[in-house]
């Protein structure tokens, strides 16, 4: 059994018909507005994450790209010398328990 509250999904196909129907609570977070309206909102929004997230080719601002390429090397990085020293610090036990 599944229960959702406080979302309300509506699949509508944006046709003339319907463009002009109104939905929305009339809240400041939800105001009445069309369909229209509404998915051209939404199409805009869509487009502003993907532009600023650096996800569409050739456009958007290259800093956060470089930035976040720049985190995972220096991610990777960190990660290898951690890997090495865990590796040397084994060995080393090693040759303890092996001189013992």
């Amino acid at each position: 059994k599944c229960e959702i509250s406080g979302v309300h999904l509506i699949c509508v196909p944006l046709l003339p018909s319907n463009a002009n129907s109104l939905c929305g609570a009339g809240t400041a977070s939800d105001p009445r507005c069309t369909i229209r309206t509404r998915a051209k909102r939404s199409a805009l929004a869509r487009y502003e994450r993907n532009f600023f997230g650096g996800r569409i080719l050739g456009e958007g601002p290259m800093k956060n790209k470089n930035r976040r390429v720049e985190l995972k090397r220096r991610t990777r990085a960190v990660r290898m010398s951690m890997e090495a020293s865990l590796r040397a610090s084994a060995s080393a036990s090693a040759s303890l328990r092996a001189s013992a």
